[in-house]
């Protein structure tokens, strides 16, 4: 997975006020942590994040430039956590997470089903039970998605998490069992003359249970 560069500055002033100041000038708040790293509060340039978080941002990888007194250190990190303004979309606070290259990491990686299934078609309703698995990789094998081709389904017919083929060294953490996606039958809609006459027997039937 193509790495994506960002330059962020170590925060010396931390508290809501300071970051609204920052954030009046066009910077974003931010934290830096992993299980090697202490925490490092810095912040970054919100027109930098914003080009990165166009090109989509969930399970990329980042070379995140950390700059501090003339000097700068190298970090890969994900995005763990990103926290928008409601009402402008913008960021407000973004959490980095540092991973280590040779180090698995758990991650949930979002489903992609591909092509138009031969159930569908026939009038069926495609049902999907997971939009995303949760996998186990080094950070270097995480999939931006997983591609699952549907086409072949037909009515009655599902696709297993057994069923999915994963790249060389990304494994599968949940029961190979469970279903993904499933093509139900068609709902047959009953004709409004049919229901009227079941209506009517069903009063009917009422009728004489009363005179009873």
């Amino acid at each position: 997975m193509e790495r994506m560069k960002l330059l962020a500055h170590i925060r010396n002033q931390l508290g809501k006020g300071p970051s609204r100041r920052l954030r009046r000038q066009g910077f974003i708040p931010a934290i830096v942590y992993g299980p090697r790293t202490h925490p490092k509060p810095v912040y970054v340039t919100i027109s930098q994040l914003k080009r990165s978080l166009h090109t989509g941002w969930e399970n990329a990888l980042f070379d995140l430039t950390i700059s501090s007194n003339g000097e700068s250190q190298i970090k890969t990190v994900m995005i763990k956590e990103l926290q928008i303004d409601p009402v402008s979309t913008n960021p407000l606070h973004v959490d980095f997470y540092e991973v280590a290259m040779d180090r698995e990491i758990t991650i949930e990686i979002p489903l992609e089903f591909v092509g138009t299934a031969v159930g569908v078609e026939k009038g069926g309703l495609l049902q999907l039970s997971k939009r995303t698995l949760e996998v186990e990789c080094l950070p270097s094998n995480i999939p931006h998605s997983i591609k699952i081709d549907i086409s072949s389904l037909d009515i009655g017919d599902s696709i297993f998490v057994g069923d999915i083929s994963m790249k060389e060294g990304v494994k599968v953490l949940v029961d190979s069992d469970l279903v993904v996606a499933t093509i139900l039958p068609p709902v047959v809609e009953e004709s409004p003359e049919k229901v009227e006459e079941e209506t009517a027997e069903e009063v009917k039937k009422e009728g004489e249970e009363e005179r009873e």
